[in-house]
């Protein structure tokens, strides 16, 4: 299996996006304060040298949020920028693969789609050096749009101005801009003096220098070299855990620019045979990732369970797993018995019901998890604390219990449906693989809330904390916000 860590612009998956929004709210990396955007472009300008993520999130024209969009990039500082001695320039949008080179001093960004982008230019020296990637984040409102011929005026701005100049004929004055590139923003009003949706462009202003760049991972005394060109690094040699990659700028010659280091923090998350776990908390010690599932039971007592990833029957431990076999009746067709038939694996998202045999159930997780939880045979599972309908059944004291108003489970729990079970065929199941739960009499019970041992909770930090807990709550790997 290869591992690739990037050091710009891999991580964000380009996704073609059409709304028609209020407005646009940022945030760098793990800022608290979003801000809204104006214009089309974001302004890094504050940034430390290092790497970066910009989060955005649309609000639409009915005030709803879309999923937050992410994406990485490296911010280096002015006195990173490559000198005027070049031979060529190359650019490319987001993470396409193929580079154009710049003819004149313009970027198309003809071809884009709605939503937000990443330009990233690099130049060529004379000697062959390449300098470091530059990147800048820009938004496309709408990236296929023809205005109409009929228009009033022309507004411009650079950059973040907030002020606006009408364009009357000739060139644009880009005599006070710095070094480096920028973006020119046009808007149309047409003939109703309504503005158009926002054309922004592209251009250089060159004073450029070539650099390298060495780079270590955590505590490794060796430095590694290599040319700015390069996009990724290898990281297969690293044991699962937490990292650190390490990089400092050179010059053509390798000597190194600026003592300023550039770091970023990664996880290489074990696989699934490889977590460690010595303090029982179901957080590996290595990867720090939640990887089991726990519960506190009492030997002999039969619960339900739902979780969000499998499990093989190696990695469940204390208890027998059981999934709903049919349904026995009477002769007036009234309910008798619930039969069970023991099973061996437990499937992500698919309800079961246990046998503890001692005081804490264990699953073990293996593969890919599930948004929503499955139902089988009549038991219907949650991931979530849910309420439970009139007529509809719980298991509570090894007994099948009838719903009356007001019952309820917590998360990771299943109540059954006994219309949905079928009636039990004599001899479909072998008799070893049995277990058969009978019904309470008492039916309609008022207020019934299945509980069980509760699920091991952990806060944002992997502290393993109290049930009750409000604020952010880790559940088997899920995070809710608990009030």
């Amino acid at each position: 299996m290869h591992r690739f860590y990037s050091l710009i612009l891999t991580l964000f998956i380009a996704t073609s996006i059409s709304w028609g929004q209020n407005s646009v709210q940022y945030w760098f990396d793990q800022q608290k304060v979003m801000q809204t955007l104006s214009g089309s472009e974001i302004d890094c300008s504050a940034l430390t040298t290092g790497v970066h993520f910009v989060h955005f999130q649309i609000i639409d024209a009915d005030g709803m949020l879309t999923p937050v969009r992410s994406q990485a990039f490296l911010v280096m500082n002015e006195t990173q920028l490559p000198s005027s001695d070049y031979s060529k320039i190359s650019y490319w949008f987001d993470q396409q693969k193929t580079r154009s080179t710049l003819q004149g001093n313009e970027i198309s960004t003809e071809g884009l789609s709605t939503g937000i982008h990443f330009v990233h230019l690099q130049l060529e020296g004379t000697d062959g050096t390449l300098s470091p990637v530059r990147s800048q984040a820009f938004l496309v409102i709408n990236a296929n749009m023809t205005p109409s011929s009929a228009y009033s005026g022309i507004n411009y701005w650079f950059d973040q101005q907030k002020v606006k100049s009408a364009y009357t004929s000739g060139d644009i004055d880009c005599s006070e801009l710095t070094n480096g590139i920028h973006a020119v923003h046009f808007q149309l009003i047409d003939s109703n003096g309504m503005p158009c949706p926002v054309r922004t462009q592209f251009f250089l202003n060159i004073d450029f220098s070539a650099h390298q760049l060495y780079y270590w991972f955590d505590d490794d005394a060796e430095r590694n070299l290599m040319d700015v060109s390069e996009t990724e690094l290898s990281v297969e040699h690293l044991a699962n855990g937490k990292h650190t990659l390490h990089a400092m700028l050179a010059d053509a010659k390798g000597r190194v620019i600026s003592p300023e280091q550039m770091s970023a923090d990664f996880v290489i998350v074990c696989p699934d045979d490889e977590h460690v776990d010595d303090n029982a908390d179901g957080i590996c010690d290595v990867c720090d990732e939640l990887f089991c599932y726990t519960r506190a039971t009492t030997e002999g007592r039969y619960g339900t369970v739902c979780l969000p990833k499998g499990a093989t029957a190696d990695n469940i431990t204390g208890a027998t797993i059981f999934s709903i076999a049919g349904k026995r009746v009477d002769e007036s067709g009234n309910l008798k018995t619930l039969v069970l038939e023991k099973v061996s694996d437990m499937e992500a998202g698919k309800p079961y019901i246990f046998l503890a045999s001692g005081s804490e159930l264990k699953v073990i997780y293996s593969g890919e998890a599930v948004d929503e939880a499955l139902s089988n045979n009549g038991l219907v599972g949650s991931f979530e604390d849910c309420e439970v309908a009139e007529g509809l059944y719980l298991l509570s004291n090894n007994k099948l219990v009838k719903c009356g108003p007001g019952c309820s489970i917590v998360g990771n729990r299943a109540y059954i449906d006994m219309d949905e079970v079928p009636l039990f065929v004599e001899g479909s199941v072998s008799e070893a693989k049995i277990a058969v739960i009978g019904l309470d009499d008492a039916t309609g019970i008022e207020g019934i809330r299945i509980e069980g041992g509760e699920a091991i909770r952990h806060n944002v930090s992997g502290i393993r904390i109290p049930q009750g807990t409000k604020g952010i709550v880790i559940i088997n790997g899920k995070k809710m916000l608990k009030k």
